[in-house]
């Protein structure tokens, strides 16, 4: 392999971090064809391909992923050697890479996340949301500290992996107020009502079969969706109900503009965070799993 040429790796770096060569081009002030080129002499070093064109847009490989978490830590170097090299001391940040399953919300991410930021130590927070095939391939090589999940159960990936208990929450029930039943005799008034389910990944899809089975209740299903964010989006216009936990319930209110339908603790929701030491020694990690930063369950 040739030496590592750290301008191509800056460029790289510069493109991965703002998403576009353009933007890139904008920042570095040079042209578009230059930056592609350092690029492609890039690629030609490592032996390997660091971007796929999706569109008129640009998605790092898996390859690429690696490397623009290796670039990020090598400039965060270079940058606290001349701060120190002047006499500064800065605060040097933890990496604290996370991994998210589909199935954990984004607000209920969020607020877990948020704990992360009462660690006594500075972190660089480094989020990723995928299946949890390829959160748990990226934690068993390290590239990841932790993944939050909503089940206790590993897919089939020979990781050593421990699941430590997060939060607990019951589940709400949400709808426009155009799309709200004229019965407010929950949960009967959900029969027949048009709804939004999670993908059949998702163990509240499973939960929420097995309930509306045991209360004999047909809720007309119109869509089904993987993407949380997505589900509720389609909710707030009005396409169809739906349900989330409960500890997202004031956040979903108020970004989706839905009122609550109903509650019920016969649903229950559990967030792992799953790591590969039975006792984690990060600090960030430690405050996720600190009760004190949990929000009471409905």
């Amino acid at each position: 392999m040739d030496s590592l040429n750290y301008n191509h790796l800056h460029y790289f770096w510069t493109v991965a971090r703002l998403g576009s060569i353009s933007r890139a081009a904008t920042e570095l002030d040079v042209s578009q064809p230059t930056i592609s080129e350092q690029l492609r002499k890039l690629e030609e070093t490592l032996g390997t391909e660091l971007f796929l064109r999706v569109g008129r847009g640009l998605r790092l490989t898996e390859a690429g992923e690696r490397t623009f978490q290796y670039a990020e830590r090598i400039f965060a170097l270079g940058q606290e050697m001349r701060a120190a090299l002047k006499g500064e001391s800065p605060a040097k940040a933890v990496r604290l890479a996370i991994g998210i399953t589909h199935a954990v919300p984004e607000i209920v991410a969020h607020q877990i996340i948020a704990t992360a930021l009462k660690s006594k130590h500075q972190l660089h927070l480094i989020c990723v949301r995928d299946h949890p095939e390829m959160l748990y391939a990226k934690l068993a090589t390290q590239q990841l500290d932790v993944v939050l999940s909503d089940s206790a159960v590993l897919p089939n990936v020979s990781v050593r992996a421990y699941h430590h208990f997060v939060q607990q929450s019951g589940t709400s029930f949400f709808g426009t107020r155009a799309a709200r039943p004229k019965s407010r005799n929950f949960p009967a008034n959900l029969d027949a009502l048009p709804f939004l389910m999670p993908g059949a990944g998702n163990n509240l899809h499973r939960c929420l079969q097995s309930w509306f089975s045991e209360k004999k209740l047909r809720p007309q299903i119109v869509g089904e969706f993987s993407d949380t964010a997505l589900l509720s989006l389609f909710g707030q216009q009005g396409v169809g109900c739906f349900a989330a936990p409960s500890i997202a319930e004031r956040e979903i209110r108020e970004r989706y503009k839905v009122e609550v339908l109903g509650r019920t603790r016969e649903i229950t929701t559990q967030y792992y965070a799953v790591t590969t030491e039975k006792k984690s020694k990060h600090s960030g990690i430690l405050s996720i799993l600190s009760p004190a930063g949990r929000r009471e369950e409905r």
